[in-house]
């Protein structure tokens, strides 16, 4: 283990599991993963990391990732479940990866983390909360079903990219890095010791399978946060 007053970085064999405190945006990770709701439409109102990289880079990437899961929808079918007003784009647990000129050119990885109840019955019911508009939420299970899907897609991004007759777009970069923030904090109402335990758990249980990603980082802006966190990502990667 490796301290420094911003991060404790684990070792899992030749990976890396980092808890950061600071600003996702101009943490050094490769690629960021965005949460971000089937209908990819872009609400101001919204809080976190979706705020964070609006604020810096305006709503290209937005409309980037809407364009690549409109062409998803369109070739697979649209998500509608019993419950949700409007057809969205992209199933729970899958997303899109973009790239541009935003962010230093990050990799980032849209990807829903949320369920419906049309689909799925939450676990623990009682504790979750259930946006009335549609049926979505996150319990412990969305959040690792979507920390694995994120992993594999980088994974598939990056053996893409080697392809011999793969076409390499200049933007396009290898997402050897991932950044995550807490999963379901703001919206849904997650307890930041739930969505860190699931998040963390799930990386170190499957980062081994990805053969391309070196690094995965947890960060957290909050101060407070990110002290809270430190016992429960240090219980998990020392046992």
């Amino acid at each position: 283990m490796v301290s420094t007053n911003k991060s404790i970085k684990y070792s899992l064999d030749e990976k890396v599991f980092e808890l950061a405190q600071g600003n996702i945006v101009t943490h050094d990770s490769k690629s960021i993963v965005i949460p971000y709701k089937t209908y990819f439409n872009y609400d101001e109102g919204f809080s976190g990391v979706l705020d964070t990289i609006f604020n810096v880079s305006g709503d290209q990437p937005f409309s980037d990732a809407r364009e690549k899961a409109e062409e998803i929808a369109y070739e697979h079918g649209y998500v509608k479940y019993p419950g949700m007003r409007e057809k969205g784009f992209i199933y729970p647990y899958n997303g899109v990866i973009v790239a541009g000129e935003y962010l230093n050119h990050k990799s980032l990885i849209f990807i829903v983390p949320n369920d419906f109840t049309g689909n799925r019955k939450p676990e623990d019911s009682d504790k979750v909360y259930i946006d009335n508009e549609d049926g979505s939420y996150i319990d412990a299970k969305s959040i690792k079903e979507t920390v694995k899907s994120t992993l594999s897609l980088a994974e598939k991004h990056n053996l893409r990219l080697t392809e011999k007759d793969y076409r390499k777009l200049p933007i396009e970069r290898v997402c050897d890095s991932i950044a995550f923030s807490a999963i379901g904090t703001n919206q849904y109402k997650v307890p930041l010791d739930v969505s860190i335990r699931n998040i963390v758990k799930t990386v170190k249980e499957n980062i081994q399978e990805q053969k391309s990603l070196k690094k995965v980082s947890l960060v957290l802006y909050s101060e407070n946060k990110y002290l809270h966190a430190m016992e429960t990502v240090k219980s998990i990667m020392e046992n």
